[in-house]
């Protein structure tokens, strides 16, 4: 127990006498680079856990089956990454977690008659792109806040 007491003074000692330092600013215990900013590192990396996920909401158009939609579609996301987004009578609304997201697709049957789930999976690239893939659908490629072919927006 006395040898406890005495670490505990001694990094209480330390502390105080740092803190008296001119200068001393404390550093934390782990630090990432900050790429993506101020021209540092590669343009567009986004870190793990970094991302604005608010910027993921606005206008996607999307591509599926070699065709785009010409028609944006809108679509909220939260700073916690959950998503809702509507298309005529479709319905997604998940979240995402890092660069990838789950969720639901959900649209009326074809007999009109309840409603048809399915799941989702998204991939971010990290710049404004989102992959989708759902079981017995196309892959398709969301813009975010542009058409397709236009550079992404800043």
């Amino acid at each position: 127990m006395k040898t406890i007491t005495t670490l505990l003074a001694a990094l209480t000692l330390i502390s105080s006498a740092a803190a008296q330092m001119p200068h001393y600013q404390p550093q934390p215990a782990y630090s990432q680079p900050n790429y993506g900013q101020h021209g540092h590192g590669q343009r567009g990396f986004t870190q793990p856990g970094a991302i604005d996920y608010t910027a993921l909401g606005g206008q996607w158009y999307m591509t599926f089956n070699g065709r785009s939609d010409p028609n944006p579609t809108p679509a909220q996301v939260d700073a916690q990454g959950r998503f809702m987004v509507r298309s005529g009578n479709i319905t997604w609304q998940g979240q995402f977690r890092g660069m990838t997201g789950q969720g639901i697709s959900m649209a009326p049957k074809r007999n009109g008659r309840g409603i048809d789930r399915f799941p989702i999976r998204l991939q971010f690239d990290g710049q404004c792109h989102i992959h989708v893939s759902m079981q017995g659908a196309a892959p398709i490629m969301i813009h975010v806040n542009h058409r397709p072919g236009e550079p992404c927006p800043r």
